[in-house]
């Protein structure tokens, strides 16, 4: 069966002599895996098509019952070019595509995911700054259009609002919200200061295109508690750790934070 369907390129690597294995997150199909042949031997066969972040239009060749595809035409539909012209939209990027690629099940579309995930692309691609609220506003995207949404502001043990703080607050991994003083710990929580909370809260009451206007998070120390956060909240909920040391290590500006794996 030949789908036609737009689709993101979330990863490409190469898969025997002259071809690639193509990992895309489709409007149509969902997170499918296709090889793209000739691919590296011909440039011409789909120029810049799969190039990664890049949108395109494809045509695949579905097999009944296979998790591998063949890729059969491949048009660039969004370029999507300051992002890989850029350090640090590329770093944001690559941990967006990521999240998807490691978080999504092969060959169940998600319609709204591929329409936010296209959305986010675009919009790092058009900013100029404050990338790492865009990285924020799609991890919580990505979550909670998944099935496991992150709460920012309710205490859901307790059903009542976090109010004002002026210190750190504990957050619930396994009931993904952050808790009252008054709550008794979950089994797995993370600690945030008021600093990196009150911008993720910010993040969340945005819209994409209103990212930039947030304040910015300057101090590592605060983003490596959000990227903790991340971390262990995906790890628990989707049973993977949701970006690699090196993206890691990116997104912090080059400091390595050792991550535990537990």
């Amino acid at each position: 069966m030949l789908v036609h369907t737009e689709a993101i390129v979330l990863s490409t690597r190469r898969y025997r002599e002259s071809s690639q294995l193509v990992t895309l997150y489709t409007e149509a199909c969902g997170k499918c895996s296709v090889v793209a042949p000739q691919a590296r031997r011909s440039i011409k066969r789909f120029g810049s098509a799969l190039q990664p972040m890049r949108c395109s239009w494809v045509a695949v060749y579905k097999k009944p019952n296979r998790t591998l595809h063949t890729l059969a035409k491949a048009e660039p539909v969004l370029p999507f070019r300051q992002i890989l012209a850029s350090y640090d939209r590329m770093s944001i990027g690559f941990a967006i595509v990521e999240a998807v690629y490691r978080t999504q099940p092969a060959e169940e579309p998600n319609p709204s995911l591929y329409q936010t995930l296209k959305q986010g692309l675009h919009y790092l691609n058009e900013m100029s700054q404050n990338f790492f609220a865009l990285y924020c506003w799609m991890m919580l995207q990505v979550s909670k259009l998944s099935g496991f949404a992150i709460e920012l502001f309710m205490d859901l043990t307790a059903g009542h609002p976090i109010g004002n703080f002026e210190s750190s607050v504990l957050f619930s991994v396994d009931r993904g919200c952050p808790l009252r003083p008054s709550s008794i710990p979950t089994s797995v929580v993370v600690r945030l200061e008021q600093p990196a909370l009150s911008f993720l809260q910010q993040v969340a009451q945005a819209s994409c295109e209103q990212l930039e206007r947030v304040a910015p998070l300057q101090q590592v120390a605060y983003r490596q508690q959000i990227l903790r956060l991340f971390d262990r909240f995906y790890r628990y909920h989707f049973g993977t750790p949701v970006i690699s040391d090196v993206t890691r290590t990116m997104l912090n500006g080059g400091v390595v934070e050792p991550v535990s794996r537990q």
